[in-house]
């Protein structure tokens, strides 16, 4: 088995090119992910069958690693959260049930993520308390737009469905000894 390394070589620039961009647009991407509207289902981007969405991914990690606070972290990721359901939705469109199952896991793992980046559940401090509550508004339009795309989906995607809204509707009904 060879590995043609001209090809490699013509392709590697690129690479380096597309990697470069990505770390230098990190901190221009943290500004402008608003956290003001954190439901906001619109067009997906790059897709779970595109060969692009590794670095969406990618990019979406950096952003979570550069941004200092986990209330910030977790606002973050309640937005990174949205984005996947429209991905679902998408691949749901497309019949695509394998990336549909991978958009709906990444999904359930982004809210997890965002639920556990609240470390101090003192319900006293008045941020701490504003983003357990964005967590659990979040996340009941979020459990009603996959009530609605699961309806609207083939029969064999409808338990996948299920499992991410089983998974939103825990999270939003625990209550704050669950939080570290």
């Amino acid at each position: 088995m060879e590995i043609d390394i001209p090809v490699m070589g013509k392709y590697l620039p690129h690479l380096c090119l597309i990697i470069i961009l990505v770390f230098l647009s990190a901190p221009l991407a943290i500004l402008s992910a608003s956290t003001e509207d954190y439901f906001v289902l619109g067009d997906p981007g790059y897709l779970p069958n595109s060969v692009w969405y590794a670095l969406e991914i990618t990019k979406e990690r950096i952003i979570i690693v550069f941004t200092l606070s986990n209330l910030a972290k977790s606002d973050k990721l309640l937005m990174f959260s949205s984005e996947r359901i429209s991905e679902a939705a998408k691949m749901a469109q497309d019949k695509d049930k394998n990336n549909t199952q991978k958009a709906l896991e990444r999904y359930t793992n982004t809210i997890e993520e965002s639920a556990n980046r609240i470390s101090d559940c003192d319900e006293s401090n008045e941020k701490t308390k504003q983003q357990i509550e964005k967590i659990k508004k979040t996340l009941e339009l979020q459990i009603n737009e996959l009530s609605r795309i699961r309806d609207e989906s083939n029969e064999d995607l409808k338990g996948d469905f299920d499992k991410a809204i089983n998974k939103a509707e825990e999270i939003k009904n625990e209550t704050c000894e669950r939080v570290p």
